[in-house]
């Protein structure tokens, strides 16, 4: 029956039209106006000029279902709004006064695609310019809220002491296991929402004045390299860096070789893909048609990696008759959990991908097709960029098999690849 009655107000209601956006600085604010929860949304839209540095909180959502199920009220008239934008601004509405914000689907005429096309181009600006950004990450359905922010603020406290992260540590190397227990869970699924996964939550969430190439320090957090600790890559080879940076455009001016581009890639990996039980839960069928070619792996230098590989590919298909003998036997003596470890950090939040030369590859889970995978001089791993309007916007660094120990250098040597110059901000 709500449903119903909502159809027909969003029917029957008067629509709201936008005023054009006159100059080329200027973007609309929402007034949002107080209301008791779950009331009908009213507000107002006026226009601001950026130049003119106005106050307002941005809010960073993802759209979800792009159906208009619901409304605001504009100046008495109708906006439809989706049921995430919606559930947003019901939850960040004040019941006392009103609040100046600024968000996307209401401040952008969506139906216009010019518009559209030319607001996009501000969001650095608008990001970079607001007092604060609100994070709506959707509703709290299966209550993960609670436990995941627990586990969180537990591991706040281990990170921030050197001992206690250091015993963390060893027992996490002792006892890989421990990752499958259920403490984890609510913490893994609240970081696998979908808000998290968007490319635009640095320049959204993070500090707006910082360009895409320049690490957020201010969050303290430990950025998980490409690899183990103990290997040291030089993509680069020898070669010293070479750029410049102007700072007034947050623009890096970075020397390197374009690689290639990316013509597919995976899905993003969670820590629940390298779940012993749930692998091996799965049909046979299903795991081979994922599986790396064995042959692949028997190809490769003899190591105690490889004989850990082996130790966990037999664990998971050991009794599905997918594996060559020769897999189970290299893998007697392997340690499967210590490989399960190393493979979780490695690959959580990344994805797999191919260039269309045919270089398979690691790199982060925001990469898209036809992203350029580059060699920046100075650097130990090859990176994903992307070409914008601008230049290029960093995505993060990425592992290339057969790209990793100067191949590159030796292949603008042979005359096969030639010196650029990227335009980064």
């Amino acid at each position: 029956m709500e449903a119903l009655v909502a159809d027909l107000t969003l029917q029957e209601l008067e629509r709201y039209k936008y005023e054009d956006v006159p100059a080329e600085n200027t973007i609309r604010i929402l007034t949002l106006y107080p209301g008791a929860p779950r009331t009908r949304l009213e507000g107002r839209l006026d226009l601001a000029s950026l130049d003119d540095k106005p106050r307002y909180e941005a809010i960073s959502y993802v759209w979800g279902n792009a159906t208009r199920c619901d409304e605001i009220m504009i100046d008495g008239k109708s906006l439809g709004l989706t049921q995430s934008i919606s559930d947003a601004l019901q939850r960040m509405r004040l019941e006392n006064m009103p609040r100046r914000l600024w968000a996307d689907q209401v401040c952008i005429n969506q139906d216009d695609l010019n518009e559209r096309g030319h607001q996009v181009k501000l969001m650095g600006q608008i990001y970079k310019n607001t007092t604060k950004v609100l994070v709506w990450l959707g509703r709290d359905g299966k209550n993960l809220a609670k436990p995941a922010l627990d586990k969180f603020l537990a591991l706040q406290e281990i990170f921030k002491d050197e001992e206690l992260l250091d015993q963390f540590t060893e027992d996490q190397k002792e006892h890989p296991e421990t990752f499958d227990d259920g403490s984890w869970r609510p913490l893994s699924k609240f970081y696998n929402l979908p808000w998290f996964r968007r490319v635009w939550v640095g320049q959204e969430a993070g500090d707006g004045s910082l360009p895409s190439w320049v690490p957020d320090w201010g969050n303290n957090s430990k950025r998980v390299p490409i690899g183990h600790r103990d290997i040291w890559f030089r993509a680069a080879g020898d070669i010293a860096p070479s750029f410049n940076i102007e700072e007034s455009v947050n623009l890096l001016n970075i020397k390197g070789l374009e690689l290639d581009a990316i013509a597919t890639s995976s899905i993003e990996f969670t820590s629940e893909d390298f779940d012993f039980g749930q692998l091996q839960g799965r049909q046979a069928s299903e795991i081979s048609g994922s599986t790396v070619l064995i042959r692949d792996y028997l190809s490769f230098h003899s190591s105690i990696w490889l004989q850990h590989g082996a130790a966990y590919l037999t664990r998971v298909l050991g009794d599905t008759g997918l594996l060559h003998e020769d897999v189970t036997k290299a893998g007697e003596g392997g340690d499967a959990f210590a490989w399960n470890q190393s493979a979780r950090s490695v690959c959580k939040r990344r994805s797999f991908f191919r260039t269309a030369k045919g270089y398979y590859g690691l790199g982060p889970s925001e990469l898209e097709i036809n992203d350029v995978v580059v060699v920046l001089f100075g650097g130990t791993t090859p990176y994903v960029i992307r070409k914008t309007e601008q230049g290029y916007y960093f995505v993060g660094e990425c592992y290339i098999h057969g790209l990793m120990n100067g191949e590159a250098i030796a292949m603008m040597e042979r005359g096969e690849l030639t010196e650029k110059t990227f335009e980064i901000r």
